[in-house]
């Protein structure tokens, strides 16, 4: 059993994640163009269809240079470069070089280098995107470790390197306050400057006069700005809003959907 489970997390690697809109309903019947969106929402399930879906389903991938891709288990020394090997071999197969020799000469060229040598215009695919955004789903890794964090870092570089430009990070679903820290000293979560992202917010139900505040409710860390509800016809009270998670981590997103749409903002898909 012992071994097993070693060689289950050693030989471990994710899968790369698309989007199926569905919608509910209590029997199966066609879809109606009319019917409003309410109750539609995007689920995230495995290109390949791994997990057990309708195989007549195909879900529909992200953006063109944008990919999502999910762990399925602790992000650690002995699995973190099956893990990374796999991302970067896929995303190199669709995706084109944004520069064709990064290098400049052959002696600059890293002895791992495939090749070819002499590299030219007619080995790249110009119908392919460039690299633009990476969605790593962190949901199903309960550990990482500093040689895990050191290979995402080398692998950061690699890409920025192959996209000629710096590459946007994002994290669904980091659960360990411990891995969080990590990936924020490795240079993860925050960016400096100005960063157009999205929040998941809520009501926290508090309403009242704006000079019953209570001091210290809540931190600068976890505040964004309150709108009276008089402008919407409501009450002369205020209502408190606060985002789930910390709004100076902008990489940090609560779940898949949001991490999607701070991309899209991000980079003016939508």
């Amino acid at each position: 059993s012992a071994a097993l489970l070693l060689f289950r997390i050693a030989k471990a690697h994710g899968r790369f994640v698309g989007v199926v809109k569905v919608y509910n309903t209590p029997t199966l019947r066609p879809v109606d163009a009319n019917e409003p969106d309410s109750d539609t929402r995007n689920v995230f399930v495995p290109l390949d269809r791994s997990n057990g879906i309708n195989p007549a389903v195909q879900p529909r991938e992200p953006h063109a240079g944008v990919f999502i891709y999910r762990l399925n288990e602790g992000y650690l020394y002995p699995n973190a470069v099956h893990f990374t090997d796999h991302m970067v071999r896929e995303i190199k197969v669709k995706t084109r070089p944004a520069v064709i020799n990064p290098y400049g000469s052959l002696g600059e060229r890293p002895w791992n280098d495939p090749g070819p040598r002499h590299k030219s215009e007619s080995d790249i695919d110009p119908t392919l995107p460039v690299l633009r955004a990476i969605i790593l789903d962190f949901s199903g890794v309960s550990n990482v470790d500093v040689t895990s964090l050191q290979n995402l870092i080398d692998v950061r570089k690699q890409l920025d390197r192959y996209a000629d430009a710096h590459i946007a990070w994002h994290f669904v679903g980091v659960k360990s306050p411990w891995a969080r820290r990590g990936l924020l000293v490795s240079g993860f979560g925050s960016e400096n400057g100005v960063v157009k992202s999205l929040f998941t917010v809520t009501n926290v139900g508090v309403s009242q006069e704006k000079d019953d505040v209570k001091p210290g409710l809540c931190d600068e860390e976890f505040s964004v700005d309150t709108q009276p509800e008089d402008k919407l016809g409501m009450t002369s009270m205020d209502t408190m809003v606060l985002p789930l998670l910390s709004i100076d981590c902008p990489y940090f997103h609560i779940d898949m959907d949001e991490a999607v749409r701070s991309v899209e903002l991000e980079l003016g898909l939508k």
